[in-house]
């Protein structure tokens, strides 16, 4: 992999603002826009580049102040020169332990606080997460779906499985072997067949049966991940299911993104309080799919750790309470409540459940799925149901 001077130029803007707190992503695009003549391979290197810096920033600040070369300096000798060795790095018991993971010391020092297999798990998420897809099987088979697969020569699993905690979850999963764009047009033609989720947040939405649910609601609904899912486990019963959110583009988003069912029954409505009140007392299932720090999202969005404070944990923890009083009057008594976060902090999960038992809900189950124990991202559900 080769970098021009002005891609460098480039890296060196995008990560001053990452740092700042801004999405990698966003800025990606910016630059990519910006310079029109760098073609596919240029503009892969160039996102490849910036994940990889990102994902190991505080190694590489560490490792170019040895070398008197800066962290993109380091990223680039060692390109040319030999293979910067992460692995002994990260096996330095001379280095602090937050450099060893490549996280910022205030940010170690919350998960360290809020999550007892931190080393494991902040160890697990400095490898990139592998790209899982979510066959629709209301409309294709996940085996008709391999089959196209394998036609194209696109290498797969299939996961029909998988086990956690003596638990086994029957999932719709196929997990793409490789990180490619050779078959763009194939994923195109075929997107309406299945959804990009990662594993983890597959299992979600088998935490729970909605099938014989008459009513479901959503109460953060989002761009619609979670609302294909139970579409997909719900065609049979067509329930009324009511997807709500804060913020209305995304529920026009989320609205194109389930045109390809046709009989649906998916209304979409605001996350308000005087919205809410015509749907009080009305929910079987009550989905709250929540707002959280993202602390268990480090494989997929490694930015997101100079995004993450003790304010924004306090902020998140506040509104997920707030949430949770706004949607309760829309379950009915004895309704259940499935609970969830791609967080790994304790204030966001096991410490809200305890809350919301406080106010009239009894824990049927929980569960944590910890980066360090499998393969997928973090993630927390808990299924609770509401009191008589």
């Amino acid at each position: 992999m080769r970098l021009f001077p002005n891609q460098i130029k480039a890296l060196e803007e995008v990560l001053d603002l990452v740092l700042q707190g801004a999405v990698l992503d966003n800025e990606l695009k910016k630059k990519v826009d910006f310079h029109k003549k760098w073609g596919a391979k240029d503009r892969r290197n160039f996102y490849q580049a910036a994940y990889d810096i990102v994902r190991y920033y505080e190694l590489l600040e560490f490792q170019g102040k040895q070398d008197d070369k800066g962290v993109i300096g380091t990223y680039v000798s060692n390109m040319t020169e030999h293979a910067l060795d992460y692995e002994t790095l990260k096996q330095n018991v001379d280095l602090e332990e937050h450099i060893r993971l490549s996280l910022p010391k205030s940010l170690w020092d919350i998960y360290q606080k809020e999550d007892p297999n931190s080393s494991d798990n902040l160890k697990a998420m400095q490898q990139p997460g592998n790209i899982y897809l979510r066959i629709n099987t209301s409309l294709i088979s996940v085996n008709k779906f391999a089959q196209k697969l394998i036609e194209q020569e696109i290498p797969h699993e299939v996961i029909s499985e998988v086990k956690i905690d003596q638990r086994t979850f029957k999932l719709n999963c196929i997990r793409l072997i490789n990180r490619t764009q050779t078959h763009r047009q194939f994923f195109q033609e075929n997107q309406s067949y299945f959804e990009i989720q990662d594993i983890g947040s597959q299992l979600i939405g088998e935490f729970i049966d909605f099938s014989k649910s008459d009513t479901i609601i959503e109460a953060c609904a989002g761009n619609g991940g979670k609302t294909t899912h139970i579409i997909d486990k719900t065609r049979q019963v067509n329930p009324l299911h009511l997807a709500c959110d804060s913020e209305r583009k995304k529920l026009e988003h989320l609205r194109l993104r389930i045109d390809k069912w046709k009989d649906h029954k998916v209304v979409t409505d605001m996350a308000k309080e005087k919205v809410l009140e015509k749907y009080q007392g009305i929910a079987n299932i009550l989905c709250m799919d929540v707002p959280c720090t993202g602390s268990g999202t480090l494989k997929r969005q490694p930015d997101i750790k100079y995004r993450i404070n003790q304010n924004i944990l306090d902020e998140k923890i506040a509104l997920q309470r707030e949430l949770f009083h706004l949607f309760d009057k829309s379950l009915k008594p004895g309704g259940q409540l499935l609970y969830s976060t791609c967080s790994l902090f304790t204030s966001e999960n096991e410490s809200q459940v305890d809350y919301f038992k406080q106010h009239g809900y009894e824990l049927e189950d929980q569960l944590l799925l910890e980066p360090g124990k499998y393969e997928g991202d973090g993630f927390f559900m808990a299924r609770m149901r509401k009191k008589v």
